[in-house]
């Protein structure tokens, strides 16, 4: 009966959060943490990040913002356990959807236990996607976008899916150059006249 519980979708704990991010901003680093939710992250129509929760009563959002004198900003995301051993009937899936503001570069930070992520980030200014999924599928849009971070180069981003498929869309004029951990994963499907693998 528990496990059936943990895959039917909860809709009892509706939580939306927004914060303001500053015009003089140049990067808004973004760090979320789920738990058994279905995450996805998308360009917003404003100038703030948006977070809107539908799910279990066993959850709750702990998030906090800060801003350095450099345009540098933070924001952490994090679904939480207050109770240890939860009510039977507050066990549940939930979905979270994360807005993002245009026009400010981002770099995305994001750790899932147990469900999907979709990044759709054509409409962001992307510098660069860290993803750990231990349990779940994972579908990533890039943006036709250049970082202008110097360590980009060195520090790339790192997907990482523990159990799960990864699809990655890329616009035709990106080029790509991806490193492929060969002793736990298949040989992907990709047009190898535009894109490297390692």
């Amino acid at each position: 009966a528990y496990l059936m519980r943990m895959d039917q979708q909860s809709s009892e704990n509706t939580v939306t959060l927004e914060q303001a991010v500053a015009e003089d901003v140049s990067l808004l680093q973004i760090s979320v943490e789920a738990l058994m939710t279905d995450v996805e992250f998308v360009s917003g129509s404003g100038d703030s990040i948006r977070a809107e929760f539908v799910g279990s009563e066993a959850s709750a959002l702990v998030d906090a913002y800060a801003e350095d004198d450099e345009g540098m900003a933070s924001y952490t995301l994090q679904e939480t356990r207050p109770s240890a051993f939860p009510r039977f009937d507050a066990i549940g899936r939930s979905e979270l959807l994360v807005e993002l503001p245009r026009d400010v570069a981002v770099a995305i930070s994001f750790t899932g236990a147990h469900g999907d992520v979709a990044v759709n980030a054509a409409g962001l200014d992307l510098e660069r996607l860290n993803m750990t999924v231990l349990r779940g599928d994972a579908l990533v849009s890039l943006p036709a976008y250049q970082p202008l971070s110097p360590s980009v180069q060195q520090y790339p981003g790192n997907l990482s899916l523990q159990s799960g498929d990864l699809v990655l869309v890329i616009p035709a004029e990106v080029g790509g150059r991806f490193a492929l951990d060969r002793s736990r994963s298949q040989r992907p499907e990709f047009d190898d006249s535009a894109y490297i693998l390692i």
